[in-house]
């Protein structure tokens, strides 16, 4: 049949070099090296196969076969595992489905103009916080997401799980050259919003509707750095509604929290 045209197909079990190309993937060193990332389970893997090219699709028939009716044109090889054992050793799950693919790292040109709601990450470094955001992102609908080099890997597992998918229709760039984003905010016209202790109430911030903006969200021990803390024009924060309190909100709550202002 044609399906089995586009992918290879084959039925064995994994060879050595993939159960070791898969584990190293695990690390960001690595995924860097391949261009490639680890997705899991049905569920995550189904989300991000219409967008990403997927080298390798590992796991049992019955959960391979559908993926292959479905997404057989961005799968370039399929194994099918005779023992779905071997995805436990080589999985980054706790309890895994026996599923996994290798996808190919896009690459992803800076944005020239920032012309629609854009969410800048200055070193979030937890990859729950980031993979909560993206997610927050997709359900908001804003479609791109600048990263700091200090931020957690996007490609990372923890991140990825808790992106629940995102990742097939959030845009993310990562800035290597600190330089280049801060350049880029100086010159840019639309608002830059960023979360500070000191900042004015949220509920006084107001944006015409097809206003695009750029929402700052900073570190989560350290806040936003002063380099950028310099270019925000509209410094926020969101009270509470107590006296007496925690010292201050998760990071992705309050993007949220944010978001949710602004887009509803």
């Amino acid at each position: 049949n044609s399906m089995s045209e586009r992918t290879k197909i084959e039925h064995r079990p994994l060879t050595h070099a993939e159960v070791k190309l898969i584990k190293s993937l695990q690390l960001a060193k690595y995924r860097k090296q391949s261009n490639l990332f680890i997705a899991e389970g049905e569920k995550l893997i189904g989300e991000m196969l219409p967008a990403y090219r997927c080298q390798l699709l590992v796991g049992t028939e019955e959960l391979v076969e559908p993926l292959l009716e479905r997404c057989s044109a961005s799968i370039a090889e399929a194994v099918i595992l005779p023992d779905p054992k071997q995805i436990e050793r080589v999985s980054g799950l706790k309890s895994p489905r026996p599923l996994l693919a290798l996808c190919e790292i896009p690459a992803v040109e800076a944005p020239q103009a920032l012309q629609q709601p854009t969410l800048l990450l200055d070193d979030v470094q937890d990859p729950g916080n980031v993979g909560t955001l993206l997610r927050t992102c997709d359900w908001m609908g804003i479609r791109q997401v600048l990263c700091t080099d200090g931020c957690a890997d996007i490609y990372s597992p923890k991140v990825l799980q808790a992106t629940m998918g995102a990742l097939a229709r959030v845009q993310v760039y990562r800035y290597t050259d600190r330089t280049a984003l801060l350049a880029m905010l100086t010159q840019t016209e639309i608002p830059v919003i960023g979360t500070f202790i000191d900042g004015t109430p949220l509920r006084t911030l107001r944006l015409a509707p097809e206003q695009p903006y750029i929402l700052v969200l900073g570190n989560e021990g350290n806040g936003i750095s002063p380099e950028l803390s310099a270019l925000v024009s509209q410094r926020i924060t969101i009270p509470s509604p107590v006296d007496s309190h925690c010292e201050s909100l998760n990071v992705a709550v309050a993007g949220a929290i944010v978001m949710a202002h602004l887009m509803l």
